[in-house]
């Protein structure tokens, strides 16, 4: 019976809508402005009714209205709104622009909306529209430079691994500094939703924005609000593009000639007699005339695929009634990997639903599901290991391919492995939620449950997907060798000695979401009043499973057919679980739409800490005053809108681990033999610290808001602080070997950020047919540790003080040029008054470095560990980010760039990224210019023939700036003509090119800038060229 009442449900309400119609007329028509260009998502209602619709990106529109239906109301913000008499079936409509009109536009805060002249709050909204064409395999890609305060460095380029980190008013926690990530009101992951279904992103960044997250708020939040069914007719649209990959740049390395030649030099600086290379070697890997004895292979550029393929496609369905509303969409996405075995793959559906219930009533539901396909390599995600052996492979020591075709390790590894690992990612969002309005004028309460199905993957810390279900296969592989003893050359096969194997791996999660609002909203007299209260309920369950078998000896990839012998298998898994309870309130005053005050807060329980200690209380308040509707501002007629606001609040993140607070222990197996078996054991790994608590951030901001000549120029700043209490450090205390354990983290640290960031826009009609407009944003962040565990070698000395420096600073010497002959007595010795170094014999051409203090805080003429100081800018996050966004328009022709550039972040290169022959492998291709006593201004110390221990210790001389800026996104666009494309049967067509990191200007060579790795051991960024296309009929 419960499955026909769900059988029947949904026919009888499309059934209800369908006669709903049958019963009205259409009118349609376009909106324009002065200047005649089309006004899109602009709202056309039937005056004192529900239903309405709004205009596509042509401005066009289509309403089903009631036969006695006589005005309708069109307004759009930016614009007056208009009513219009109903006098045909078609209406075209010319709206006015309105100095303040935009100052309703609405923004998304949390557990709610607010004006945007009321908010009190530091949030930076984004359109979901400005992403939806970007050629992106991840939404976080997508984000970096379109607001302030969003600090964004992508790290990798590995299709299916590519997230970007995103950060907000940069770092102020030596422990997880991520933002807490909500979707349509819940926490869930959004970096694999379909673009074409959000509506907009917002960026919470001050203390009263947060505070209604409590213990998740303290590092930000994004909010993503996905898109909603609309009154009017059916709406169906498509977009879609297809092009092509690059990456930003390919490092380069020495080739076979170079590296034997510089092999020489080495060996001739060390004063060998007989160099490594002979000059007929040197001859035959300058010309290739011997290519399988003499190989010139490069290991990147010859494996990386050039010009991948990436396409997407959405269709999405809009429209409804006054009763039912809805919007359904599908996507698809495609993106070939860097290397051959390596693809990522995304599918998306998603269906909103909103029913009027009755007059009163509104019920809402909302699915979205997704599955991720990602295709690896047999080494997976690991990109160090990947990049490591192909960085590690000596030019000369293999090629590409043998003259006869047979393939050497290398080449197999990529074309001949069939070992793999499959990966894919099952996501279901659902939400069901119920408002009532109350008898009371205002008040109104609603239930919202959720149950997803993996909204995150607590197991998997590779990458931003979801690994539900993981097959790896594991089967060596055949590739040849060459014998340069035998006259002609043979090429003999490696033969195979080990069996295949087999392993598969299940995660789940499922999350349960529960949340009652009860919502106010009146106005008594000039006074404005909102009042909120949410409770809300959230627990998780997960689980993982794996299973392995070795020694297949047929390759059938299943459990049942691996090897039987007890080594052969292996079995695992674990589970968790999560709980949290939470009380959020929200209440707002407004007098006469100018002084504004705000209180917000939330109190918080989470199953991270000891009983008695879970909860917590995290207050904000914050207040605005908007000057421009003062009476002595009545005659600044060039000034719209100016208003101060100022928050102060506080909020909280988890830190550590859960279940710090109990003593933690390990299993292990082969402990002892009882009875002639083995046996498990069980040893303390942890010691408690039952007082283990959360962060506590306390945020303070003062904001400025003002908007120009009609919106010809727009800005929005703000100061922030933040003062991070309670950071989890491991006591700087040695305990002796019988304590058998280290002693438990505390809350003991401390720490200060600060910046300042500012957003300014403009917007020109220079004519009927041409605009220009431009906006940018700049933010600056400076953190700073002021309580640690410390050191006294380290604290007593000034310049190597870890307290009162920024987080993640390093500390080495400091280069002050390279050793000359002159530097040097007859014999070979420094002369008195240069002081000496102690990590190596020094020759000329070696670095030298300064002397900065000794044991008593003077330079005492030895270089060591007192002459340390602190180098450059922290490499795991910059300082400075900023964006611009110029743009122009003339008639159907759009041309947009998104420019995103970083400064004040820095690297120290090592190992193979910067020595020649670390490991006896090879060098970057910078090592060409090395000291020689005629080219004294290298860049790179003496040739050596491995690095020598005196010129690789930490130092400013391997220092590189990673600033940037980069074209990161650019798009021209043509839409063809509404009269042309009527009489396709289509209300838009456009046409457009786009790219995705086209050009980069930095002065870090021979890597990205966004490098994730000091030896060069990374994906780097992805370059993409597209065409696409954008229909709606």
């Amino acid at each position: 019976m419960k499955r026909l009442r769900k059988g029947v449900l949904l026919p009888m309400l499309v059934l209800i809508s369908t006669i709903s119609w049958a019963q009205n007329k259409t009118i349609s028509g376009k909106i324009t402005d002065e200047l005649n260009e089309p006004v899109a998502g602009a709202t056309v209602v039937v005056k004192n009714s529900k239903t309405g619709t709004t205009t596509n990106d042509a401005g066009e529109f289509s309403i089903s209205v009631p036969a006695s239906a006589k005005i309708l109301v069109i307004s759009s913000v930016g614009f007056g709104s208009k009513e219009v008499t109903i006098t045909g079936d078609i209406i075209n409509v010319t709206l006015q622009k309105v100095a303040n009109a935009n100052l309703e536009e609405v923004v998304v805060v949390g557990y709610g909306t607010q004006k945007k002249t009321s908010l009190t709050a530091s949030v930076a909204s984004i359109k979901g529209g400005d992403m939806k064409s970007q050629p992106v395999g991840d939404l976080t890609n997508a984000l970096g430079g379109r607001a302030s305060g969003v600090v964004f460095t992508q790290g990798s380029g590995q299709a299916g691994n590519d997230a970007s980190r995103i950060l907000i008013r940069g770092i102020g926690t030596n422990g997880n500094s991520a933002p807490l990530l909500i979707v349509d009101g819940v926490p869930r992951n959004f970096s694999q939703l379909n673009p074409a279904d959000i509506e907009t992103i917002s960026v919470l960044k001050d203390a009263a924005a947060v505070a209604p997250y409590g213990l998740g708020g303290a590092n930000g939040v994004i909010l993503v609000t996905t898109k909603q069914g609309k009154t009017g007719r059916p709406i169906l649209s498509y977009d879609g593009y297809v092009g092509f990959q690059n990456p930003t740049i390919i490092s380069k390395f020495l080739d076979a000639y170079h590296y034997a030649l510089l092999k020489n030099v080495g060996a001739k600086n060390a004063g060998a007699t007989e160099m490594p290379y002979s000059e007929e070697a040197l001859q035959k890997y300058r010309d290739g005339s011997d290519p399988d004895a003499y190989p010139n292979f490069d290991p990147i550029g010859d494996m990386i695929q050039k010009n991948t393929l990436i396409t997407s496609h959405s269709l999405t369905l809009n429209g409804g009634t006054d009763i039912i509303k809805y919007a359904m969409g599908l996507g698809y996405l495609n993106q070939e990997g860097m290397f051959p075995g390596i693809q990522f793959q995304r599918y998306n559906v998603s269906a909103n639903l909103q029913v009027q219930a009755t007059k009163t009533t509104t019920v809402g539901l909302s699915l979205n599901g997704r599955v991720e396909k990602r295709d690896l390599t047999g080494a997976g995600y690991n990109n160090q290991s990947l990049f490591e052996n192909l960085i590690n492979t000596v030019t000369n020591s293999t090629p590409l391919l043998y003259s006869n075709g047979l393939h050497p390790y290398m080449y197999a590894y990529f074309y001949d492995n069939p070992s793999y690992q499959k990966i894919t990612g099952n996501t279901l969002l659902s939400q069901l939620s119920i408002e009532q309005k109350l008898p009371v004028k205002g008040l109104s309460v609603k239930f919202v449950g959720s149950y997803d199905f993996n909204p995150y993957d607590p197991f998997n810390t590779t990458n931003s997907g979801i690994s539900s279900f993981r097959r790896s296969w594991s089967q060596p592989f055949t590739f040849y060798t060459i014998d340069t003893t035998t006259r002609p050359y043979t090429y003999p096969e490696i033969p195979i000695t080990t069996l295949p194997s087999f392993s598969q791996e299940y995660h789940q999660t499922q999350a349960f979401t529960y949340q009652g609002y009860i919502n106010y909203a009146g106005n008594f007299g000039r006074s404005d009043v909102t009042g909120l209260v949410v409770l809300e309920s959230r627990n998780t369950n997960s689980q993982r499973f794996s299973a392995g078998r070795n020694n297949y000896n047929l390759p059938i990839q299943e459990l049942f057919a691996g090897g039987s012998g007890e080594t052969d298998l292996s079995n695992d898994g674990n589970s968790m679980g999560t709980k949290q309870r939470s009380l959020v309130y929200r209440v707002t005053y407004g007098f006469d739409n100018k002084y504004l005050l705000e209180a917000s807060g939330r109190y918080d329980g989470h199953y991270y800490f000891a009983p008695g200690k879970r909860f917590g209380f995290f207050p904000a308040f914050s207040a605005a005053w908007r000057i421009s509707q003062e009476k002595f501002m009545e005659n600044i007629s060039w000034l719209n809108e100016l208003k101060l606001r100022a928050s102060w609040g506080q909020s909280a993140n988890l830190a550590g681990n859960p279940y710090q607070y109990q003593t933690g222990f390990t299993l292990y197996g082969n402990s002892a033999i009882l009875n002639g078996s083995q046996t498990q054991g069980l040893y303390e790994r942890a010691e408690p610290n039952p007082n283990i608590t959360w962060e506590k951030a306390a945020k303070t901001d003062i904001g400025i808001e003002a908007r120009l000549w009609s919106g010809l120029l727009n800005i929005e700043a703000d100061y922030f602080h933040e003062r991070r209490a309670n950071m989890l450090l491991a006591p700087n205390v040695t305990v002796p070997v019988e304590y058998g354990i280290g002693l438990s983290q505390v809350n003991a640290g401390l720490m200060e950020n600060r910046g300042f960031e500012f957003t300014v826009s403009s917007n020109y009609n220079i004519s009927k047919d041409l605009r220009i407009g431009i906006s940018g944003n700049f933010t600056y962040t400076k953190n700073k540790m002021l309580e640690i565990f410390e050191d006294p070698a380290t604290f007593d000395n000034p310049n190597l003080r870890r307290t009162g420096r920024p987080y993640d600073v390093r500390f080495g010497y400091q280069a002050i040029g390279y050793f000359t002959q002159d530097d040097f007595t007859s014999s070979g010795e420094l002369k008195d008054g240069i002081a000496k170094q102690t990590f190596a014999t020094v020759y000329p051409g070696d670095i030298r470095y300064a002397d900065i203090s000794g044991p008593n805080g003077k330079p005492d003429g030895l270089i060591d560990f007192n002459d340390q100081i602190a180098m450059g800018n922290p490499p795991s996050y910059p300082a400075i980010i900023y964006g611009f966004t110029p743009s122009i328009s003339y008639k159907g022709f759009e041309l947009s760039l998104l420019f995103q550039g970083v400064g004040q972040r820095d690297i120290q290169l090592a190992n193979s990224a910067a020595w020649a022959f670390d490991n006896n492998k090879n060098a970057p291709i910078t090592v060409l210019d090395y000291w020689t006593p005629e080219n004294t201004d290298a860049s790179y110390p003496r040739m050596t023939t491995s690095p020598s221990p005196n010129n690789t210790v930490t130092s400013t001389f391997w220092q590189r700036s990673l600033a940037y800026l980069r074209l990161r996104t650019g798009m021209l666009s043509y839409t063809i003509p509404g009269n042309i494309t009527s009489r396709w049967g289509m209300s838009m067509v456009s046409v457009y090119l786009s790219g995705q990191n086209l050009i980069t200007w930095t002065p870090i060579e021979n890597f990205d800038p966004e490098i994730s790795n000091d030896r060069g051991w990374y994906f780097p960024t992805q370059k993409a060229i597209t065409a696409g296309l954008r229909v709606q009929f």
